[in-house]
């Protein structure tokens, strides 16, 4: 009896190395660019890797209108333009960029009449940003842009994932501190828009976790630890149109199981077996 139970567990041991039981699983980001123009305009469905993801809906969003300057209102109008025109360089990469126009056309800068930008307004600065709404649970990994006026060093446009958005609407008072709360932001960073080249800019997105409705905009100061909607004085804000999104999807990726030669596990449990009896015809 003693003998059995020794060969009985020598044989569940040997299993962990038998061809087919072994494996592992890893995870990766597959990526995809999305142009706002080819494919949120024309068709709202693309691919990240082998996983389709649809883009449900753009909106713009801003803190502007006079007496109500720090209430969210929706922009009137998303204006897709084309960055090379009849005085461009050569070397124009032709790009469409996507603005707005928001309540601040009739008053503000001459900059801030189609810019996702955060300018000066009558002594405040306006936050204004686009609202996207996805199918899923994405990770944003970059953005482009073809256009750019201003500068802010590595704080020139900020990303932040969202858990709700039910607070959003033009019938609601709401408030950048109100969207900015800790228990509704899953992931933010802010990031530097660098020229590449075309006359086009790019920013790169690190550290950000999954969600499924993101803002993207001007440097936004409420989801910086600051409930102040003031600037420094020495900067007098950016502004961009907005082009592109690189969108990844986390999948997981399942490792094929370990190969080990059968001749050398057979020789491995037959080994085994012979110390087995050895050991028995000694105690005989």
């Amino acid at each position: 009896m003693k003998v059995v139970k020794k060969i009985a567990t020598f044989l569940v041991v040997s299993s962990a190395i038998v061809p087919g039981l072994c494996s592992a699983s890893d995870s990766s980001l597959e990526e995809a660019k999305y142009s706002l123009y080819s494919n949120y305009v024309k068709n709202n469905e693309f691919n990240v890797g082998n996983v389709s993801v649809s883009l449900l809906d753009v909106s713009a969003w801003s803190d502007t209108g006079g007496s109500n300057d720090d209430i969210l209102q929706s922009a009137k109008s998303v204006i897709g333009y084309s960055n090379c025109g009849n005085y461009s360089a050569p070397s124009c990469i032709q790009e469409i960029g996507y603005g707005m126009e928001n309540y601040d056309r009739n008053h503000g800068t001459e900059y801030d009449s189609h810019s996702v930008d955060n300018y000066d307004d009558k002594g405040w600065d306006d936050f204004d940003m686009f609202l996207f709404t996805f199918d899923q649970e994405v990770v944003l990994t970059g953005a482009g842009y073809t256009y750019k006026h201003g500068s802010n060093g590595e704080k020139e446009m900020s990303v932040i994932g969202l858990n709700d958005i039910s607070m959003f609407g033009n019938n609601k008072s709401t408030t950048w501190s109100d969207v900015a709360v800790a228990s509704n932001v899953l992931s933010s960073g802010h990031f530097g828009i660098a020229e590449t080249a075309g006359d086009l800019y790019s920013s790169n997105f690190t550290n950000l976790s999954a969600a499924k409705y993101w803002l993207v905009g001007a440097y936004n100061t409420f989801f910086d630890g600051s409930s102040s909607a003031l600037f420094d004085s020495s900067t007098d804000g950016v502004g961009f149109k907005l082009s592109s999104l690189t969108i990844g999807l986390e999948q997981k990726m399942t490792q094929p199981p370990t190969d080990v030669d059968e001749p050398g596990a057979l020789a491995l449990m037959g080994l085994g077996l012979g110390l087995v009896l050895y050991r028995r015809k000694r105690r005989v």
